[in-house]
């Protein structure tokens, strides 16, 4: 099958109750690893492509390898940019066909972070295209817990006003969710998902995956939460696969690449269990 739409993957995850994982790849053999990982598990899996790589990866080529592996794949993959941080950068994604983009003004103000996000919806959403914004704003583990300090987090009364003047398909939320390794143990705020999903008519995200607890994702996601982002946990479990190749006598480039590829998909089918989306492709 060809790519398919995030937004059609995430009202079905919504209307089911169960979360689909957004994986950050780093190479192609990330990206063959999670489709066949996603097939092995009947799980439908969304390839996210972080912008802040793009010194790493050039988004041509991973528009070509991503299109080529949804053609051949049983499951429905989405191909996503993640954190667009400009109008310009998403219509790149869109013009290399990705079937869906995040475009992420988040530490603008609420107008600015409206106006922004009206603006790339009006260019993706005649071409089917899925648009996901942030609303709220996720910070990063490295400064987690510095400061008691709820001011980052979405708020519940903006999100019915954001949602209807801006027509985005999926809203990314802040709840004590942090992006990177979490400097101290995560303190998701559950009262306000509650509250965020009663007055949202869109499916919501969560970032910052890596590092929150199984027991809270599963709660997280009976609250609402339908799209999870996963990123370093993903590369970690392949940059852990390399080392212990490296351990038992390895030398070869071609055996580290294989090696995470295998520490990816590792990471990738625990996800997929624990969010719920096993068996529903």
């Amino acid at each position: 099958m060809s790519l398919v739409s995030m937004k059609d993957i995430l009202e079905k995850a919504r209307k089911e109750g169960y979360g689909v994982g957004a994986f950050n790849i780093f190479n192609v053999e990330s990206m063959e690893g999670l489709i066949e990982i996603a097939e092995e598990k009947r799980s439908p899996v969304i390839i996210a492509y972080y912008e802040g790589l793009k010194e790493n990866m050039n988004i041509e080529t991973i528009a070509v390898v991503g299109k080529k592996l949804a053609e051949n794949a049983k499951v429905p993959v989405v191909l996503h940019l993640d954190h667009g941080q400009s109008y310009e950068y998403c219509i790149t994604a869109l013009r290399n066909g990705f079937s869906s983009v995040m475009i992420d003004a988040s530490i603008c103000t609420l107008e600015e972070n409206i106006a922004i996000t009206k603006k790339v919806v009006g260019a993706c959403k005649h071409l089917g295209v899925t648009v996901e914004a942030e609303l709220g704003h996720v910070g990063t583990g490295s400064t987690y817990g510095a400061e008691d300090d709820d001011s980052y987090k979405t708020i519940p009364e903006e999100v019915e006003k954001f949602i209807q003047e801006t027509d985005v398909d999926a809203l990314a939320v802040s709840i004590g969710n942090a992006h990177g390794a979490y400097r101290s143990e995560p303190k998701i705020d559950h009262d306000r998902m509650i509250q965020l999903n009663q007055v949202s008519s869109i499916p919501l995200v969560l970032h910052g995956g890596s590092g929150i607890p199984d027991n809270d994702f599963r709660q997280l996601v009976k609250e609402g939460i339908c799209k999870i982002n996963i990123g370093t946990e993903f590369m970690n479990g392949a940059s852990e696969a390399i080392i212990d190749s490296i351990n038992t006598g390895k030398k070869s480039i071609l055996d580290f690449c294989l090696a995470s590829k295998k520490g990816a998909k590792k990471v990738a089918a625990i996800r997929m269990d624990v969010f719920g989306s096993t068996g529903k492709a």
